[in-house]
């Protein structure tokens, strides 16, 4: 599922505190999107962008989350919080695109490709990560005016009623189990830190983005999490057999998250972005 504003999903108007692209909103377009195809609770899987909507949506929603996996996040308010000289340098688009429309909308529309080169640079740690395909796609997708709107939206919106309803909900836990993974030379440091009151296990990978070619060992774990009804914990519980019962591959661009399940529950949302 591409979140609103993302890849060829809806544009809704964002509105004057960008409410229309809170991560709460989107993760009322979840609940009602499964709801429609006939699924009240269901497990999910977020990356990304994807993953906080996935986090809000777990908050907001407990009955309907079953269990959840992110990757590559810490929550946006810690994100915040813990800002640097160093990760506002290389992560320049988390303070760029929340400025005032029109600024970064008109400055990104005269050359998407410059922006989105310099983009994808900065979220990659390992060079020719991204393949020219799907670097043409996300192109495709950036150079629609509606699209850089949308993304700017929903920056703005993060850095603004997002951090709102982050500090309302303070105190609030997710409840569902909770598996968090994310790359070895990730920026976001050690996501689980931030979800130490929920389950977790803890797992690094190389530092690129969640493609076909992650190690199989670790998509293997992702696929054990969503298909047998255990967890394992930070401390190391005890593990299931190895996941013959599941076949799936998880396939990413710089930041989508696409899981394509051949033997598995039926109820798995996975939430993504086509465009970075």
């Amino acid at each position: 599922m591409d979140l609103r504003g993302y890849g060829d999903s809806g544009k809704p108007q964002g509105g004057t505190d960008h409410a229309g692209y809170s991560k709460r909103e989107m993760a009322r377009d979840v609940v009602n999107l499964m709801a429609t195809l006939g699924h009240h609770a269901f497990q999910v899987i977020g990356h990304d962008r994807g993953a906080r909507v996935a986090h809000r949506l777990a908050l907001d929603h407990p009955l309907a989350v079953e269990r959840l996996a992110v990757f590559d996040i810490a929550p946006t308010a810690t994100m915040y919080a813990r800002t640097d000289k160093a990760f506002a340098t290389r992560y320049f688009w988390w303070f760029f695109l929340i400025q005032p429309y029109p600024l970064p909308e008109k400055m990104i529309g005269s050359d998407p490709e410059l922006f989105l080169r310099r983009h994808i640079a900065g979220q990659n740690k390992v060079a020719g990560a991204t393949e020219d395909a799907a670097f043409e796609e996300y192109l495709r997708c950036y150079r629609d005016p509606a699209t850089i709107h949308a993304i700017c939206e929903d920056y703005r919106a993060a850095a603004g009623i997002d951090l709102e309803h982050d500090a309302a909900d303070a105190e609030s836990r997710v409840t569902a189990p909770l598996l968090a993974l994310w790359a070895r030379a990730a920026s976001s440091d050690r996501p689980t830190t931030s979800f130490r009151r929920g389950a977790r296990r803890r797992e690094t990978c190389a530092g690129r983005p969640w493609t076909a070619d992650t190690p199989c060992r670790r998509r293997c774990r992702t696929r054990c999490f969503v298909s047998w009804r255990i967890f394992w914990s930070a401390e190391g519980a005890s593990r299931p057999p190895a996941c013959r019962r599941l076949q799936c591959a998880i396939s990413t661009g710089i930041s989508v998250l696409a899981m394509m399940l051949l033997v598995a529950p039926p109820k798995i949302i996975c939430l993504s972005r086509l465009c970075v």
